[in-house]
C-alpha cells in the first residue's frame, strides 16, 4: 500500500534530476552604492533576474531623450516614438530558445519541457522557476492558482457525492411519487384565464424527478460546507501566502519602488505653479499637487460611476420584472396553444 501510494506522489512530483530545488537566499534591494554588500557573481549578467533586467531596460527606453531641442520636454521615451510612428511596439524578449533542437541549457526551455507542455498537465508547478524566470508577481499568482487548485479537489468529490445521492435516491422521492401516480388522476386548475385548459398533475412527473437530483436533503449539506470551505480556502491561502514570501524573502516586499512617470514629470515641470515636496520613501522631490487638484476629481469620478451602476443595477431588475409581465401576457394572448400553455417556461427560459 505504502508502494503504490508512493508512486502516486512521484506521478505528480518533479523530477529533482531535471529541475533542482533553489536554495533559499537572502536578498535586498539592490544599491550601487552599496554594491560591497552583494556577494556579485563572476558572470554579472545573472546577478540580477531576467524580469529585473526587463525593467532596468524599460525604466531607460521610457525617460531616453531623443532630441537636441532643449525646449522639447516631450521629446524622449519608447511610448512617444511609438504614438508618432517610428516605431509598432516595444516589448521584453525571451531569452534563450525552448526548441527541442536547442543544445544550450535555459530556463525558458525547462519551464516550457517541464511545465508548459500538455504531457505535463499533472506534474506540481515549479515555482520557484517561474518566479525566477516572470518575476515574483506572476509566480505568487500561479501559486494562488495551483492551490485553488487543490483546494477545488475536496469541493468537487463533496458535489460528486452529492449528485451521486440525488441519481440514487431520485426514485424514492415521496412527493414525486405522488406526482408521478397516474391512478390518483389529480385535475389541475388551468394556468391562465380563459383560453389554457385543465391538465393532469402527472404530466409534471418529468420535471420533478429531474429536479430531486440538484434539489435533495444533501444539497442543503453542500451548500454548509461550501460555506466553510470558502471561509477554509480564505485562511489556508494567507498561511500558504505567508510561507511563500518567507520563502522568497518578500515579508517586506513593496509593490514596486515605481518613480513618477516621466509624461507626468514633463507636463508638472512645464507648470510653474507647481511646488515640489519630498517623497516619504525614496526621499527625493518630486511634484506636488494640492488635495484637491488630485483626490477630490478622483473621489467624484469614483462617486458618479458607483451611483450610475446602482441606478443601472436597479433598472436591471425593474426591468426583468417588466419584461416577464409583457412577455407572459403576449403568450397568454397569442394563438398558439404551445405558446399560451408553456408561457411560464417560456418567459423563463428567456
Amino acid at each position: 500500500m505504502a508502494g503504490v501510494f508512493q508512486r502516486v506522489i512521484n506521478w505528480f512530483a518533479l523530477d529533482k534530476s531535471l529541475m533542482p530545488p533553489f536554495n533559499k537566499q537572502f536578498t535586498c534591494v539592490y544599491n550601487r552604492h552599496k554594491e560591497y554588500l552583494f556577494a556579485i557573481p563572476s558572470n554579472k549578467e545573472t546577478f540580477f533576474l531576467n524580469t529585473q533586467r526587463s525593467m532596468v531596460v524599460d525604466y531607460i527606453l521610457r525617460r531616453k531623450r531623443f532630441s537636441d531641442d532643449p525646449n522639447d520636454n516631450m521629446a524622449f521615451g519608447i511610448r512617444k516614438l511609438i504614438s508618432d510612428g517610428f516605431y509598432e511596439a516595444a516589448y521584453p524578449l525571451h531569452e534563450g530558445s525552448w526548441k527541442p533542437k536547442s543544445l544550450k541549457p535555459n530556463v525558458r526551455k525547462m519551464l516550457y519541457d517541464h511545465w508548459a507542455h500538455w504531457s505535463n498537465w499533472h506534474k506540481l508547478q515549479p515555482l520557484d522557476y517561474i518566479r525566477y524566470y516572470f518575476g515574483a508577481k506572476i509566480g505568487m499568482y500561479f501559486a494562488w492558482l495551483g492551490f485553488y487548485t487543490y483546494m477545488l479537489i475536496p469541493a468537487s468529490i463533496v458535489g460528486l457525492v452529492v449528485f451521486i445521492y440525488g441519481l440514487v435516491t431520485f426514485q424514492d422521492n415521496v412527493p414525486s411519487d405522488d406526482i408521478c401516480n397516474k391512478e390518483w388522476n389529480i385535475t389541475m386548475c388551468p394556468q391562465c384565464d380563459n383560453r389554457c385548459p385543465f391538465w393532469n398533475l402527472n404530466e409534471a412527473c418529468t420535471h420533478s424527478r429531474v429536479s430531486r437530483l440538484f434539489d435533495n436533503g444533501a444539497t442543503v449539506f453542500f451548500s454548509i460546507f461550501m460555506t466553510f470551505w470558502g471561509t477554509f480556502f480564505l485562511e489556508f491561502w494567507k498561511r500558504q501566502q505567508a510561507s511563500i514570501q518567507y520563502q522568497w524573502n518578500l515579508i517586506h516586499f513593496e509593490d514596486e519602488e515605481e518613480p513618477p512617470r516621466p509624461e507626468y514629470l514633463a507636463r508638472m515641470a512645464q507648470n510653474k505653479n507647481i511646488r515640489c515636496k519630498s517623497n516619504p520613501i525614496t526621499k527625493l522631490q518630486e511634484p506636488h499637487l494640492p488635495f484637491w487638484k488630485t483626490r477630490v476629481p478622483i473621489f467624484v469620478f469614483s462617486f458618479s460611476i458607483m451611483l450610475f451602476l446602482l441606478i443601472l443595477a436597479l433598472a436591471a431588475v425593474f426591468g426583468v420584472v417588466a419584461y416577464r409581465m409583457a412577455i407572459v401576457a403576449a403568450l397568454y394572448l397569442s394563438d398558439n396553444p404551445m405558446f399560451y400553455r408553456n408561457a411560464s417556461i417560456i418567459t423563463s427560459a428567456t
